[in-house]
C-alpha cells in the first residue's frame, strides 16, 4: 500500500486508515524525547510491520542499522518485506528475527502468544491484561458513541452501555475475541543478551520496547554487559505504578540519568493510562 511521505508499505491486515494511525503513533516515541542521528544502531523489540524502523530511517537519512524482533508470523513477513523493499530501508544492513524476547529462565522454550488480526498492535503474551485494556477501549468507544447520538436522549445512554458491555462476561469475551480477530499461536523465546552474543552490534544507540505488558521480561533478559552497550531506551508501559515504578528504578540502577515518563496522545484517545518512558545516559 502506498503512503504519502513513506512510499510503498507491506502490511498484514491493516487498512489505509489503520496504517496512517500506526505511522502517526510511532512518531509519539520521538515526541516523548527519543532522538536519533545518522549512523544510529537501533534495536526494535515488538517491531510489528516496521513503522518505527521507517520513522528512524527518515530521521537518520537512511544511514542506520536496524535489528527488529517480531514474534507474530504474519507481522514478521510484512516487517521483513519492509526492511528490504521500503524506500527508506532498502539496501541497509537491517535484520529481522521471528522470536519473542524474554527472561533467561524462559529462553529456549515456546509460549502461547495472542494475535489480534484486527488489532495487531495489541498482540500480547498477557491475554488477561489485554482483556482489561479492551474493556477500557470499548467503554471509551461507547462514551463517544453516546455523545455523538445525544439527540436520542435515553437511547444514547443505552447505546453507550451496549458498546461498553461487549467485552465483559463469558459471552462478552467470546464476542470480543471475534471482533478483535483473536488467534492463539506458539512463538519461540530467547533473550536480548543471547542475540547480542551472535550479532556484531557493539553499541545500541536506541532500544525501543513495545511488547504489550511483557517489557519486564524483555529487560530481565539483558545482562550487565549488554546494558552497558545501550545508550538510550524508549519503552511503552501500561502506566500502572506496579509496572512503572520498578521500570524507573531499573533504569536508574543501570546508569540512565535522563528519565522521563510521558502520556502519549493516542492512549488518551483510547481511554488507556499507558506511558512512554524515555531514558538516556548523560552522554547520549
Amino acid at each position: 500500500m502506498e503512503l504519502p511521505s513513506y512510499g510503498p508499505v507491506a502490511t498484514a491486515h491493516e487498512t489505509r486508515s489503520e496504517l496512517v494511525t500506526l505511522f502517526s503513533e510511532v512518531e509519539e516515541y520521538f515526541e516523548c524525547g527519543a532522538t536519533i542521528a545518522r549512523g544510529a544502531r537501533v534495536v526494535d523489540v515488538g517491531a510489528n510491520i516496521g513503522a518505527f524502523a521507517v520513522a528512524c530511517a527518515r530521521r537518520a537519512e537512511r544511514q542506520l542499522t536496524m535489528l527488529c524482533f517480531e514474534p507474530v508470523p504474519a507481522l514478521y513477513a510484512a516487517l521483513s518485506s519492509n526492511l528490504t523493499s521500503s524506500d527508506w530501508l532498502r539496501g541497509g544492513p537491517h535484520r529481522a528475527m521471528n522470536v519473542a524476547l524474554s527472561t533467561p529462565e524462559e529462553a529456549g522454550t515456546p509460549c502461547d502468544f495472542y494475535y489480534f488480526r484486527r488489532f495487531p498492535r495489541d498482540s500480547t503474551m498477557d491475554l488477561a491484561q489485554k482483556r482489561v485494556e479492551f474493556e477500557a477501549f470499548f467503554a471509551a468507544k461507547g462514551a463517544r458513541a453516546g455523545r455523538a447520538m445525544s439527540w436520542l436522549g435515553p437511547g444514547a445512554r443505552l447505546i453507550e452501555a451496549a458498546v461498553a458491555t461487549i467485552p465483559k462476561g463469558r459471552l462478552g469475551r467470546w464476542a470480543s475475541d471475534r471482533v478483535t480477530g483473536l488467534e492463539r499461536i506458539q512463538v519461540p523465546r530467547t533473550t536480548f543478551t543471547e542475540v547480542m552474543r551472535t550479532i556484531d552490534l557493539p553499541v545500541v544507540d536506541l532500544l525501543k520496547v513495545d511488547v504489550e505488558g511483557a517489557e519486564g521480561k524483555v529487560l530481565a533478559g539483558i545482562d550487565e554487559a549488554s546494558w552497558a552497550r545501550i545508550r538510550q531506551v524508549v519503552i511503552e508501559t501500561d502506566g500502572t505504578d506496579e509496572r512503572t515504578s520498578p521500570l524507573l528504578e531499573l533504569l536508574r540502577a543501570r546508569g540512565f540519568s535522563e528519565i522521563r515518563a510521558t502520556e502519549p496522545g493516542s492512549t488518551k484517545a483510547r481511554g488507556l493510562p499507558n506511558l512512554i518512558v524515555r531514558a538516556a545516559r548523560a552522554e547520549a
